[in-house]
């Protein structure tokens, strides 16, 4: 479960430790601050989510900010992936010399290609940062494409964003199917998606 946070460190930690409460360790959960906060707010928000074992807290401050990211990122308890300020090789890289995250999140949506992802994760690899596939809204192609490209590299994060397609209406293709919390890959031509006949 992934939260967007960015109401007020007091609402947000509440949100937070009711999921906890109510769920317990039986599910994983992401906040995301899309840069809400301030650097301090951050350090502040990351120390005060730390009991609730929160598996990372995504791209808390304006996206702008790498100096600042940079210093959440060293305080933090929580790790910190950047997000809106990596749309590249390039970025990823700026990222990664100035330590300004732990984990980056990788889109295609974002960076046009599975072949820049790849280009990123290669980057991120390099420098011992993490990588996640992060969720846009868009069709089960891309969230099945995403899917079969985390599953081909070793050292991706499990928890993969894919399913945002389950959201969208008129998808001209059918054939993902996601149980228990994870799409299946298919081995099936075409990603295992079809057009349905008319």
């Amino acid at each position: 479960m992934k939260v967007k946070v960015g109401t007020g460190i007091d609402e947000d930690v509440e949100r937070i430790r009711a999921l906890r409460k109510s769920f317990g360790k039986g599910i994983w959960i992401g906040v995301d601050g899309n840069g809400a906060y301030t650097a301090e707010e951050a350090i502040e928000l990351s120390r005060e989510l730390a009991p609730y074992d929160v598996g990372l807290i995504e791209q808390p401050i304006d996206s702008n900010d790498l100096d600042g990211l940079a210093r959440v990122t060293a305080a933090s308890p929580i790790p910190i992936m950047a997000d809106q300020c990596v749309n590249d090789v390039k970025s990823a890289l700026a990222v990664c010399q100035s330590r300004a995250a732990h984990i980056v999140s990788i889109k295609a949506t974002k960076m046009g290609s599975l072949g820049e992802c790849r280009r990123v994760f290669e980057v991120c690899r390099a420098f011992g940062v993490r990588a996640h596939i992060g969720g846009s809204a868009g069709p089960a192609l891309v969230d099945v494409a995403q899917a079969q490209f985390a599953a081909s590299l070793e050292g991706m994060d499990e928890e993969c964003e894919v399913g945002e397609f389950q959201a969208l209406t008129g998808d001209p293709t059918n054939g993902a199917a996601i149980k228990n919390g994870c799409l299946e890959i298919s081995t099936l031509p075409g990603w295992g998606l079809n057009l349905p006949s008319q």
